[in-house]
């Protein structure tokens, strides 16, 4: 009886051995070995070392470079640009961290967004829009409102709010 469970294990070993790829038997003969006190050289993996786990599901391709960018171009958050490529928002943070051509991409069309707007406000200044004229006077040219008094001399006006909650001993 005990022959048999003895020569059943050895075959489940052989089964298991087959089974396995070459370099992952050879690191457990390597640690057998150890094991049992025997001196044994370094064993070198066959197959090349993988990471596991499944993969992502952003891969810096063309076509997915090509939406990042098109997403910045239209002012789209890393929120909105994770909705429309199906990912969470911290995927889509971890892509454009870790890969520099998707980071790149997403800049450049931040860039060009931020050029077609301020082409589309100037347009809209030399138009005739007053009030563009003077948003981009102030935002350019260091222009500040200020308000003339009935002796024509020209004041700041400063605003000083405080905020009062209930139960507060000043507000009472």
């Amino acid at each position: 009886m005990r022959l048999k469970t003895h020569e059943k294990l050895r075959k489940r070993r052989q089964r298991r051995r087959a089974a396995l790829t070459t370099g992952y038997a050879q690191v457990l003969d390597a640690v057998r070995k150890r094991e049992r006190g025997k001196k044994q050289s370094p064993v070198k993996s066959a197959k090349p070392k993988r990471d596991g786990g499944r993969p992502p599901k952003l891969q810096p391709d063309e076509t997915t470079l090509g939406f990042v960018e098109g997403l910045a171009k239209i002012g789209a958050t890393h929120t909105e640009a994770a909705v429309v490529l199906g990912v969470t928002r911290e995927t889509f943070d971890r892509f454009i961290c870790k890969h520099k051509k998707a980071e790149e991409a997403f800049e450049n069309g931040r860039g060009l967004a931020k050029i077609s707007l301020r082409r589309a406000q100037f347009r809209s200044a030399m138009g005739g829009n007053a009030a563009m004229l003077i948003w981009l006077g102030k935002q350019f040219l260091g222009q500040k409102d200020t308000h003339m008094s009935r002796d024509h001399t020209r004041k700041e006006t400063e605003y000083k709010l405080e905020l009062v909650t209930p139960g507060d001993e000043r507000g009472a």
